[in-house]
């Protein structure tokens, strides 16, 4: 099963909806997951910052990284969070 499909049906035990990338619909919804990048692999999920805690404690079977990349504001030369995100792999 591919990766993308085993987080899908965890995830929906637990009221969670993964929107696809492309998705007009906007995260209105505390339990909408925007899948940000997928490949066989890996799974880039960009969740409401106050449900991450309990996705990952949802994920405990898969390895769950953190991910808060910087964007450098070339005005000002100051780096700022961007996003926060949660990349998922199998164990």
């Amino acid at each position: 099963m591919a990766l993308i499909d085993e987080l899908s049906k965890q995830l929906e035990k637990f009221g969670y909806e993964l929107l696809k990338p492309e998705s007009k619909r906007c995260m209105v919804n505390n339990k909408e997951i925007v899948i940000r990048f997928q490949s066989d692999n890996k799974v880039e999920l960009e969740p409401h910052i106050f449900e991450a805690e309990d996705i990952k404690e949802h994920l405990l079977n898969f390895k769950v990284t953190e991910h808060e990349p910087e964007l450098l504001d070339i005005n000002t030369g100051e780096t700022k969070k961007s996003y926060y995100s949660l990349i998922v792999e199998r164990n």
